[in-house]
């Protein structure tokens, strides 16, 4: 990854998305833009919250900077490249407001319960070529951080487009994922973050999101990262 975006906001929630994002941004060489969306005029507060921001990420060694946005919509809208967008699960009150962002999103969209450091990857296939941004990514951040990576996915699982080691991965191939499945895997294998593309329908991903605490990368099937 280059470049993250990570929305501001000054509460509790959006500061362990904050420090997520320094420690995956600092890890990975990548920039940072925090995203304030305030309207047309910055207050005084997002003010406070721009500095705090930069504090942060020059403490932990992160190139930033700061962009501000009237609307969500804007934001999804900018044209920048960027490699994922980071949000808070407490932002997302219900999945209407997941599948319209996701309708719009050119990039992966990390959804953060909580601070949390990355160590345990996993990717859900489910044996269809459309796969490939979710498992690309999922194995380019394992490599990068040496760690492994989990796989689960139906049939033959892997994209054909892909380069497989066995040393990446291993591989639960299942006939059926179902969501007790897939919770049951992310408590056993102590899973920090889950890959997966969007859209998902093998089971109710917005149920795995709201009852996991992992973090959550949604990949476009479309996007051009």
């Amino acid at each position: 990854m280059q470049q993250i975006i990570v929305v501001l906001e000054d509460n509790k929630e959006s500061w362990q998305v904050i420090y997520t994002a320094y420690e995956i941004a600092a890890r990975t060489g990548s920039n940072l833009i925090g995203a304030i969306i305030s309207g047309t005029k910055p207050s005084e507060p997002d003010q406070r919250l721009e500095r705090e921001f930069e504090t942060g990420a020059r403490a932990a060694g992160v190139r930033s900077k700061i962009n501000t946005f009237s609307s969500l919509d804007q934001l999804i809208a900018f044209p920048d490249e960027r490699d994922a967008l980071f949000v808070s699960r407490a932002s997302l009150t219900e999945q209407k407001a997941l599948d319209q962002i996701m309708a719009l999103m050119p990039c992966p969209l990390w959804i953060i319960p909580s601070q949390r450091s990355i160590r345990n990857i996993l990717v859900l296939l489910d044996g269809i070529e459309k796969n490939s941004p979710a498992l690309s990514l999922a194995l380019s951040l394992a490599r990068r951080q040496q760690t492994p990576l989990i796989f689960i996915g139906t049939g033959a699982g892997v994209p054909s487009d892909v380069e497989i080691s066995e040393l990446d991965m291993v591989r639960l191939n299942e006939t059926n994922i179902d969501l007790d499945f897939v919770l049951k895997e992310l408590k056993t294998n102590l899973v920090d973050l889950v890959f997966v593309s969007w859209p998902w329908e093998n089971f109710h991903l917005w149920s795995a999101i709201q009852k996991s605490e992992c973090v959550f990368a949604l990949a476009p099937l479309f996007s051009s990262i």
